[in-house]
């Protein structure tokens, strides 16, 4: 809509205008997270191209600041935008690289993300030992992070997963324990995908 347009419009020339302050302050890193919020506007304004764009300005800073964690997390983003775009031909290799990244630094959060969204596009991807393996060491890293938002988002994927192999006792099992931690930190916002699942589960 027009509204959604002048939005969108209005939020690049906000975070455009940052970035030119931060070019005078030589703030590197107020830069790099500038470019990941312009990346964002495009995102949801589905222009992919230049969401890729921006990200990959922010990717060029991260290595330049040999900051790790901003590298794994912008590899996962990058991936995340290929898949959107429906241009999946460097996803795996996006997810690996977040994956080296994280590892190097020891980031857990990081981890667990990256595992989690590697694991729901071998998923949708139709890979499904390779997947089940990926959102099982996701929910070991969130569980380490002890976070019910993160653990039951996995544990909704588990879910999935289960029910897209046929095996309705453990799909229940993973999403009724998603909803339990879900209801838990009060978060209903979380739990329309979870109740699609549930839906067919008890179909």
């Amino acid at each position: 809509t027009l509204t959604e347009v002048a939005q969108y419009e209005g939020a690049t020339a906000m975070h455009l205008k940052s970035v030119r302050i931060k070019e005078q302050l030589k703030d590197t890193l107020g830069l790099l997270q500038s470019f990941n919020n312009i990346a964002i506007v495009f995102r949801r304004a589905k222009e992919f191209d230049r969401a890729i764009s921006y990200y990959e300005r922010s990717r060029d800073l991260a290595m330049q600041l040999k900051n790790f964690s901003a590298l794994g997390l912008n590899a996962v983003n990058l991936a995340v935008v290929h898949i959107e775009k429906q241009a999946t031909d460097s996803v795996a290799d996006l997810f690996e690289a977040s994956l080296t990244y994280f590892s190097k630094v020891n980031d857990i959060r990081g981890l667990g993300l990256a595992y989690h969204n590697y694991g729901n596009f071998m998923l949708d991807e139709g890979q499904l030992a390779q997947a089940e393996h990926l959102m099982e060491k996701a929910l070991a890293f969130r569980k380490k992070i002890g976070s019910n938002i993160e653990i039951a988002s996995t544990l909704s994927n588990l879910g999935r997963l289960k029910l897209t192999a046929g095996d309705l006792v453990a799909a229940e099992k993973y999403l009724l324990d998603a909803e339990q931690r879900i209801d838990t930190a009060h978060r209903t916002a979380y739990l329309k995908d979870l109740y699609s699942h549930l839906v067919k589960l008890y179909a």
